[in-house]
């Protein structure tokens, strides 16, 4: 037991040198500002707890995001059902283009939605021309109907991925059964797979409805006064009314809300996906198929992605080509002007974009790794706490997060608010629970039989480190550095509210030109940010380690330690004949 605590010992007090600075530092920070109202803490507090316009904004947040919500199950899990029902091997590509979508920044897709359904986008033109009309058939973009309508596009994936692992891990033979007894396909999958799904079900819906609650960047482009979230109420109250222990306490009461609703979450997930009577297999998508391919359910699934997820991005890189679009179904002639125009500063954000990202993808793995090797068979306790107080940053608002970091670190004794760093800390922050999530997904499917092989063979902590966990944990740092790069690239929110003066990131460029109307150069922009996505992932893709090749690295580590043993031993019976 002590010789227990002591491995534990030194890890944690690294774990406490990285998060207390990262997470609670800034935490403690947040708070401490409602103290520097004229009336104190409880002044502040009562002040703003006795505002109609915030509980009126908490009501209307509540609603948007279980609207949007709704929308999202139904449509996530219709498209889930059709991609389950496809042939594999292209199931597994219309995946991969789904989970493309987590890496577009979520103010494009409100971007791409302008050029196609506002009042002179390419569809509201085709309608009207189509029927005759003397003006758009509809207006609703710049709305709560328009922030809905982007929030189920972009958050469909988050409902499609959980509802997948628990169709592709649910024993076939139950559906089998019902098949068997003289239920047809579709009482099958009302009676039958449905129901064993809810709790996949369940926790996409809770995740999807804490996203939805926390987005900034859609409402940022498409909302108007009457569109009023938390997460807007607290930019424009620290930033703009620059009344920051206000802020901090409407932060404070969004904390509250989200980290009780992302607790839910990791309960359902637990139930969901922890195994059961239901559910076979391990890893998600080892379980067996559902139901038999089908050619209709690869239709419906093809137009599915590609109206949701192909079509933005296609949006985007045309807009950036036309000479002029609008009030046309397709642009009117294409020109490379809108990238001769581009100027310096435009070039400069981009630079700054990728530097950022960069840094952030290596600190996010470095950290994410280590966090993972600690964390990955210890449950509860010390381990508990340090696994929330990673996840904590990917459950609240980025406007909160980029709040904490700016309490923290725009005084002394730590001043970064005239430094790039405050950027980079602000984003590692956000990134860092997803890079963390995904490494600990692999860390706890590595095998023991390669460690224990290697501490029998004389290998210490370090050398064990090295040799066989770092070689089988290869392909989850290149998924994650690559998912923390893209991540960084688009985040928008924080950085807007700790960016330094003269410090501008392409995000913020881009929503620029949108504000003042130039949505060609910030269509330009736009399609170089996400080239430098796609490069950025290409060259991480480019370095070829997969999980087999993660393992004969490890084994080829094994090797050279038996043949390090051998010598060893062979040297000391020549010695020993010697002598």
């Amino acid at each position: 037991m002590l010789a227990s605590k002591s491995r534990f010992g030194w890890p944690l007090a690294v774990a406490g040198l990285v998060f207390i600075p990262l997470v609670v530092y800034p935490g403690w920070m947040l708070i401490s500002l409602q103290g520097d109202g004229a009336g104190g803490v409880w002044t502040e507090w009562s002040t703003v707890l006795h505002s109609a316009a915030l509980w009126r904004t908490v009501w209307f947040s509540l609603g948007l995001s279980l609207e949007s919500t709704v929308f999202a199950v139904l449509i996530g899990v219709g498209v889930a059902v059709a991609i389950h029902r496809s042939p594999p091997g292209f199931a597994r590509w219309l995946v991969r283009s789904v989970e493309l979508m987590v890496a577009f920044p979520s103010f494009l897709i409100a971007f791409s939605l302008i050029f196609l359904y506002g009042s002179q986008g390419s569809i509201t033109a085709g309608v009207q021309h189509l029927l005759h009309l003397s003006g758009p058939p509809w207006d609703f973009l710049y709305g709560r109907a328009g922030v809905v309508f982007a929030e189920v596009c972009y958050y469909i994936p988050f409902m499609i991925r959980p509802t997948l692992a628990v169709l592709e891990r649910m024993d076939p033979a139950l559906p089998e059964a019902a098949a068997g007894l003289g239920a047809r396909p579709g009482r099958v999958w009302r009676r039958v797979i449905l129901p064993m799904a809810y709790p996949g079900i369940s926790a996409g819906a809770i995740l999807c409805f804490l996203l939805i609650q926390n987005e900034f960047g859609i409402l940022l482009v498409l909302g108007s006064q009457q569109v009023q979230t938390l997460p807007m109420l607290i930019y424009s109250t620290a930033m703009m009314n620059l009344d920051l222990p206000a802020a901090s306490v409407t932060a404070t009461v969004m904390l509250g809300m989200s980290l009780a609703i992302y607790a839910l979450y990791r309960q359902v997930e637990r139930w969901s996906l922890g195994g059961g009577g239901v559910f076979v297999g391990g890893a998600k998508g080892t379980g067996g198929s559902v139901g038999k391919s089908s050619g209709w359910a690869a239709w419906i699934a093809t137009l599915a992605v590609v109206i949701v997820f192909v079509l933005p991005i296609m949006v985007v890189v045309v807009s950036a080509l036309a000479r002029t679009w609008v009030g046309t179904v397709l642009p009117e002639g294409w020109t490379w002007r809108w990238f001769a125009v581009l100027d310096a500063s435009d070039w400069a954000s981009l630079g700054v974009s990728i530097a950022v990202a960069g840094a952030v993808a290596l600190l996010a793995t470095v950290i994410g790794t280590g966090a993972a090797l600690l964390l990955r068979r210890r449950r509860g306790g010390i381990a508990g706490l340090i696994d929330a107080l990673i996840m904590i940053p990917g459950a609240v608002p980025s406007v909160v997060v980029g709040l904490a970091v700016l309490a923290a670190y725009h005084q002394k004794p730590l001043d970064l608010s005239g430094s790039p760093a405050i950027v980079i800390l602000v984003q590692l922050f956000l990134a860092l629970p997803f890079s963390y999530r995904m490494l600990l997904a692999i860390a706890e499917t590595m095998p023991p039989a390669l460690e224990e092989a290697a501490a029998g063979l004389g290998a210490g902590p370090w050398r064990r480190i090295r040799r066989v966990q770092i070689p089988l944990l290869l392909p989850g740092m290149r998924a994650s550095a690559a998912l923390a790069f893209a991540l960084s690239l688009g985040e928008l929110g924080a950085t807007m509210m700790v960016c330094p003066p003269g410090f501008a990131t392409a995000p913020m460029q881009i929503l620029q030109y949108m504000q003042r109307g130039y949505y060609y150069q910030g269509s330009a922009l736009a399609v170089l940010l996400l080239l430098a996505g796609f490069l950025g992932l290409a060259a991480v893709a480019a370095l070829g380690v997969n999980r087999r090749s993660g393992w004969a690295l490890a084994r080829k580590g094994l090797r050279r330690d038996r043949r390090a043993v051998d010598r060893g031993a062979g040297d000391g019976a020549d010695i020993g004949a010697v002598s």
